[in-house]
């Protein structure tokens, strides 16, 4: 197995959700993981190769631009050259079924990376998502 393969195998089948945006203005989803699909209950010729937020529009029926949050953490990775952790976040995700369309409110915590290839060129960026919604759930009940 070649190490690009074992790479292509490991990103695939990681537990933490993740995918490659392109260093565009459009940042276009390059790949994504299995883990992050299933979160978002899509499939990958759904999302790859589309513009990040042409597929993750934000809700507008919501005063809080997510979009905003995370366009911004983005800009300022690729900007400064390293990771940016975000805060935890709301994140409505728009969901599809039988013709419908909604909103379900997501929450993540998330960190944008920049990947340099070995001459220095800025390849994509890796965005890493931990979906933390069901515990953000639970604490909100609790109160």
């Amino acid at each position: 197995m070649t190490a690009e393969n074992l790479f292509s195998e490991a990103f695939r089948a990681s537990p933490i959700g993740q995918y490659l945006l392109a260093p565009t203005e459009g940042l276009e989803i390059l790949d994504v993981n299995d883990a992050f699909l299933a979160s978002v209950r899509r499939s990958r010729s759904d999302v790859q190769g589309k513009p990040l937020f042409d597929v993750f529009p934000n809700n507008p029926d919501d005063p809080y631009s997510a979009v905003s949050a995370l366009a911004k953490s983005i800009a300022t990775a690729i900007e400064e050259g390293k990771s940016q952790l975000m805060p935890a976040q709301l994140y409505p995700i728009e969901m599809h079924r039988d013709g419908k369309s909604w909103f379900e409110n997501m929450y993540w915590s998330a960190t944008n990376t920049p990947i340099y290839g070995t001459n220095g060129n800025l390849l994509c960026v890796s965005h890493t998502t931990i979906d933390i919604t069901e515990r953000v759930n639970a604490e909100q009940r609790l109160h």
